[in-house]
């Protein structure tokens, strides 16, 4: 491709060079350069990969065709064009559009923001979508997932280099809809610049990555940009039960016309009538709440396979992006109903007399409302396992804590994905909640996250439920930077010498 072409629509500052000059691949990794590549070059969360300019330029047989970079830079050998961007980051996003010929063009675009339930909400709006034969592609934090193809995730939202292949191969299987979740993270380092999305989804919004945003309101903005590029022919699904504040800001952010969901403040979509059962949840849903004349209500009773009240939010949310897409209410049913979604409230047969739950939730809310979900669902002891992942954020710790002190009868503290930080400094972090809330006596420390499901499973009687939280569909631990095999699941099955076979055929970077 020409320079010129794949500068196309490029914010750009200056220009060293020819830009009739051919280019043969695009690199964003210094560590991958190689002749005849255009290398985009931007700051990282902790590595600044100007610093590898020089090094760059001093190579003969690997030198770069182009750098685009940030920065000036002098004395630029001729065979080589500079091109300085205002953001390096979002010149990326950019460039890796034009290099796959803009394939989001050819593509209808659903993305999902929110702290908690993304991935839920992406399974049941894939599910609604399959129901009503359109047949789509996911690309969270499960995996990416479109015809045949199940590829596992690194991270919720792909870099821009992957994304853009992900979604020039999606539209080379003739596909049309893409089921995106777009992290806080992704969002805020430009991952999702310059896509146009047909639908966006704002679930909910509570304490999680602080340690990245810094606070709330950082953390809030940068889900708001999913907002911002909505095409004003699409929809914005906002959850009423948001502070109002927050809802107005999404509103306020998007052109495109919105479906409110939720339980307050006269949602155009609801439910009643909610009814947990040992095999999941029954409730009606109701469309057209809003509307001022009861004859335009239309009513639908839903049976899910999954429990909890928060996956109330997810399916309302997901039924919302079926309204816009004019599918019918019992296509919509069918969708819902039919939804399942690995290591969200997945149950572990182990052939004993208790009951073995793993689940994802990692944030103070998403524990709270799983041990809430679990207290109803036994009426003997509620065992949980759970820890912190290293690296992030360390507020939410001993929040957790204390939410798990006091809604289980007894807590294990282990290690989650320690990364790179030491796991018994965590559960030190996570015991200052603990000892806020007085408790003492239901709760003990075995940093190996192995041996803790062991001892948890062990101490089990009758009727109990043992909840093994925090990492749900993960197959691996992150442990200084490497990731080892570690499949909750199947660590649980194994102890008790059953074997599980994790599929992500249907089927989650906290």
């Amino acid at each position: 491709m020409k320079l010129e072409t794949l500068l196309r629509q490029v914010e750009t500052k200056s220009i060293i060079g020819r830009l009739d000059r051919e280019v043969f691949g695009i690199e964003s990794d210094h560590r991958k350069l190689k002749a005849g590549v255009a290398w985009i070059c931007y700051k990282g969360v902790k590595i600044d990969a100007h610093q590898f300019i020089p090094l760059a330029l001093a190579e003969i047989s690997n030198r770069p065709a182009a750098i685009i970079a940030e920065a000036t830079v002098p004395d630029i050998p001729g065979n080589l064009t500079y091109v300085q961007v205002a953001n390096g980051r979002s010149a990326l996003a950019q460039i890796a559009a034009n290099w796959y010929c803009r394939p989001a063009e050819d593509l209808d675009l659903i993305g999902i923001t929110g702290t908690n339930g993304k991935t839920s909400t992406a399974y049941f709006i894939e599910s609604v979508l399959q129901a009503a034969q359109l047949n789509s592609a996911v690309i969270g934090t499960i995996g990416y997932r479109y015809g045949k193809v199940s590829l596992p995730s690194q991270t919720t939202t792909p870099d821009p280099l992957l994304l853009f292949r992900l979604l020039a191969d999606i539209r080379h299987q003739k596909l049309r809809y893409v089921i995106m979740e777009a992290s806080s993270q992704g969002l805020a380092q430009y991952r999702l610049d310059h896509l146009k999305f047909q639908a966006g989804v704002f679930t909910n919004l509570t304490q999680d990555h602080l340690d990245y945003h810094s606070s709330m309101e950082h953390y809030l903005q940068a889900k708001l940009r999913l907002f911002e590029q909505i095409d004003s022919s699409g929809v914005a699904v906002i959850n009423t039960d948001l502070p109002v504040k927050i809802t107005d800001r999404i509103e306020i952010t998007s052109t495109a016309p919105a479906i409110t969901y939720g339980f307050n403040g006269h949602p155009d979509v609801t439910a009643t009538n909610i009814l947990p059962t040992s095999s999941g949840l029954t409730f009606q849903m109701i469309f057209g709440v809003g509307s001022s004349s009861a004859s335009f209500q239309r009513k639908i009773d839903i049976r899910l396979k999954l429990l909890g009240n928060y996956n109330i939010y997810n399916a309302l949310a997901a039924a919302s992006v079926g309204l816009h897409y004019q599918i019918d209410l019992e296509t919509i049913k069918t969708g819902l109903e039919t939804t399942v979604i690995p290591g969200r409230f997945e149950t572990v047969d182990l052939g004993l007399p208790f009951t073995v739950i793993v689940d994802y939730a990692h944030t103070p809310d998403g524990l709270q409302n799983l041990l809430e979900t679990a207290r109803e669902a036994t009426d003997q002891r509620l065992v949980v396992v759970f820890g912190c992942g290293g690296d992030r954020d360390a507020v939410k710790r001993p929040i957790m804590g204390a939410i798990a002190t006091k809604t289980a009868d007894y807590t294990i503290l282990t290690s989650d994905n320690p990364r790179s930080e030491d796991p018994e400094q965590i559960i030190r972090q996570i015991m200052v909640g603990i000892h806020s809330t007085g408790v003492s006596g239901k709760y003990e420390m075995i940093a190996d996250r192995k041996t803790a499901i062991g001892r948890a499973i062990e101490i089990a009687e009758a009727g109990d439920l043992v909840v093994i939280a925090g990492k749900g569909h993960e197959t691996y631990q992150e442990v200084e930077g490497v990731r080892l095999p570690f499949d909750d699941r199947q660590v649980a099955a194994e102890y008790v010498g059953c074997t599980y076979s994790p599929s992500l055929t249907r089927g989650e970077e906290k």
